[in-house]
């Protein structure tokens, strides 16, 4: 697992900002899961981000799957649910449907 002051640091470099002052969790909310990862940012590290950012009521930007290794995160953590037991039923449909509809 990646350290948040490693991911802070990541951040910060590809974000092209002057340090992490500027790491703020209004800014961080203006990007989707999609461009974080575009730009090497990990899942997991989606994951932490999205965490953080709850914590101030914010989220990353909402946004359907923008392509094909988006829709491959997707069903990795689909897949992470269903080992946990958790129901997976309405996200594979809604999963379905959006891939039906693009």
């Amino acid at each position: 697992m990646i350290s948040r002051n490693v991911l802070v640091h990541k951040l910060v470099q590809i974000l092209k900002l002057k340090d992490e002052k500027e790491l703020t969790p209004q800014y961080l909310s203006n990007f989707t899961a999609s461009q974080l990862t575009s730009v090497g940012i990990t899942p997991v590290a989606i994951v932490e981000i999205q965490e953080w950012l709850s914590h101030f009521k914010l989220s990353l930007k909402i946004k359907a799957p923008q392509n094909e290794d988006d829709v491959k995160k997707v069903k990795q953590a689909i897949a992470v649910l269903e080992v946990f037991q958790f129901d997976t039923r309405a996200v594979n449909e809604q999963l379905t449907h959006f891939l039906g509809a693009s």
